[in-house]
C-alpha cells in the first residue's frame, strides 16, 4: 500500500495520525484537528490508510534451529555458541574461514569504501548521519563466487529463501567509530519507509558476520536485554527483527559500540519477508 493521503502534510502529521489511531481516538475528534490542513476527503483517506498500516498481518519469523550445536552448511560446519530466546539472537562460529574473511575485506577495499549512510525518515533517501560513522560498500547478490557461497550459507542457517536477501554490505569501523542504537526494520510510521518496503517487504532477519578480530570495543550491543557480542573473525551474530506475535520487535534495538583499539570489519546481510527486488 502507498499511503498517499497519510503522507500529504508531512511526517509530523503522519506520526500524529498514526499515534492517535493507535490510541483509538474517535474519527470525529481527529477530523476536527485535521481540517482545514486536509480536506474532508483527504482526512478520511488518511485515517483509512493509517488503520490499514496498523493492522498489517503478522510477519513470518526466520529462526535458526538451535536444537543441535553444529550446523552442516554443505562445505563448512558452523558451531552455535550462544542463543537468546527473546529476542531471537544466536551467535555462530565458523561461518567463514579466516582466508575467506581476508578475501572479502580485500574485495571491499578494491570496490572503494565510502562513508556509510542512513535512511532519512521522511524522504527515504540515503543520507549521512552523525550516529553512524563507519565506512563501507555494497555488493550485488552473488556478485562473486565467495559472496554467493556466503549468502547460501547464511540462508541455510535460518532456512530463509535466497531471493529474499539483500546484497551483502561490508562495513569498516576505525577507532572511535560506531553505529548508535537503532532498529534494522523499517518503521511503517515513518514516511520514508514506504519506498523501501515496496522492494521486498519488511526486514525480518539480520546477520552480522565478523571479518576481523578487534583488540578492544566494537561489540554488537543489544541494550534492551543487556547482551553484547564481541567480534571474532569468521563468526556471526543473527537476530530476527520480528517478535513471537509476528510484529517488529522493540527488543532488537542494537548498536555497533565504538572501537577502542584496532579495526572492526563486518559483513551485514539483511533478509526481507518477500523476494527482494
Amino acid at each position: 500500500m502507498t499511503a498517499t493521503a497519510l503522507n500529504y502534510a508531512g511526517n509530523k502529521w503522519r506520526e500524529w495520525i498514526l499515534h492517535n489511531v493507535e490510541q483509538s481516538c474517535t474519527q470525529e475528534s481527529m477530523l476536527k484537528h485535521m481540517i482545514p490542513t486536509f480536506t474532508q476527503e483527504q482526512a478520511l483517506m488518511a485515517l483509512s490508510e493509517a488503520r490499514e498500516l496498523l493492522t498489517s498481518p503478522a510477519l513470518n519469523r526466520p529462526l535458526i534451529n538451535v536444537t543441535t550445536n553444529q550446523v552442516d552448511l554443505g562445505d563448512i560446519t558452523a558451531q552455535v555458541v550462544f542463543k537468546l530466546m527473546n529476542p531471537h539472537v544466536v551467535v555462530i562460529d565458523n561461518v567463514l574461514t579466516a582466508a575467506e574473511c581476508d578475501l572479502l575485506v580485500q574485495a571491499a577495499i578494491a570496490k572503494n569504501i565510502a562513508p556509510s549512510t542512513v535512511v532519512h525518515i521522511e524522504s527515504g533517501e540515503s543520507v549521512l548521519g552523525d550516529y553512524r560513522t563507519s565506512s563501507g560498500c555494497c555488493f550485488s547478490r552473488s556478485e562473486t563466487e565467495l559472496i554467493g557461497n556466503m549468502e547460501r550459507r547464511l540462508s541455510t542457517l535460518n532456512a530463509w529463501p535466497l531471493e529474499n536477501g539483500e546484497g551483502i554490505q561490508v562495513l569498516q569501523y576505525e577507532v572511535g567509530q560506531q553505529y548508535k542504537p537503532h532498529f534494522d526494520y523499517f518503521d511503517p510510521k515513518n514516511a520514508g519507509s514506504s519506498k523501501h518496503l515496496k522492494r521486498g517487504g519488511q526486514r525480518v532477519g539480520t546477520f552480522v558476520v565478523y571479518l576481523s578480530d578487534v583488540e578492544a570495543g566494537g561489540s554488537t550491543s543489544f541494550p534492551e536485554v543487556g547482551v553484547d557480542v564481541y567480534p571474532r573473525k569468521g563468526s556471526a551474530v543473527y537476530f530476527s527483527s520480528v517478535d513471537e506475535a509476528g510484529k517488529p520487535c522493540l527488543l532488537t534495538r542494537h548498536a555497533g559500540t565504538p572501537v577502542i583499539s584496532g579495526v572492526k570489519t563486518v559483513a551485514t546481510y539483511w533478509q526481507r519477508e518477500r523476494a527482494y527486488r
